[in-house]
């Protein structure tokens, strides 16, 4: 007859699998906010923007909302990032955090970089006026490669 042996989890297995749920509960909290804004935002923009393209106007505008709520709007949507960004910061372990930091440092020198360039470029006429969108894309990109580099390679 064999004798069936379970282990125990030990304490450092049990905090490491926490720390790892609230790891991707916080990732998917800022995910799920930020798809919900763009979802609500895009319908919106897409049903005005088809309102005036018919020749019409568009059902609701800014105007129609009162200035109160639509400040209330944007400042909840802040609070609701830095809240779950400062819960991810403190959630998370040294090397997370080294990773962010190497991510976020490249993604401001890029957008340093590109900003400037772009403008004396275009002083210079020899583009166009700098893109904000672009710029500030590009460097979310960069600090996601950066990030994801440091992910992979010291792992």
């Amino acid at each position: 007859m064999m004798v069936k042996s379970t282990m125990d989890t030990g304490e450092g297995e049990r905090l490491l699998a926490a720390r790892r749920r609230r790891f991707w509960t916080i990732v998917a909290l800022l995910v799920g906010t930020g798809a919900l804004v763009g979802f609500f935002s895009g319908m919106y923009a897409g049903y005005t923007d088809a309102a005036r393209a018919e020749g019409g106007v568009a059902a609701l505008g800014p105007s129609d909302f009162p200035f109160v709520l639509r400040i209330a709007a944007v400042a909840a949507a802040v609070l609701a990032f830095a809240a779950l960004t400062w819960w991810f910061t403190v959630s998370v372990d040294e090397l997370e955090i080294a990773d962010n930091l190497w991510g976020s440092t490249a993604g401001l020198y890029a957008y340093s970089i590109l900003f400037p360039a772009w403008w004396a470029l275009w002083k210079l006429e020899v583009t166009s006026e700098p893109d904000d969108w672009i710029i500030f894309a590009t460097s979310l990109i960069v600090a996601g490669i950066v990030y994801l580099w440091r992910k992979w390679r010291y792992r």
